[in-house]
């Protein structure tokens, strides 16, 4: 999934779809950047109970 479409997700309100996503682009293995960055959106989609 591309990382508008997690985005899309997030802003949509689809918390649960967004943190699978999210979940699944962590699973990749990215670098230390993109791992932080995947985690802050995580964090707020926990945070906003839109899950």
């Amino acid at each position: 999934m591309e990382p508008r479409d997690r985005e899309l997700l997030r802003r949509l309100g689809r918390g649960t779809d967004a943190l699978a996503a999210y979940e699944r682009a962590l699973s990749c293995g990215p670098g230390e950047a993109e791992r932080r960055y995947l985690r802050k959106r995580m964090a707020e989609v926990q945070a906003s109970g839109a899950h």
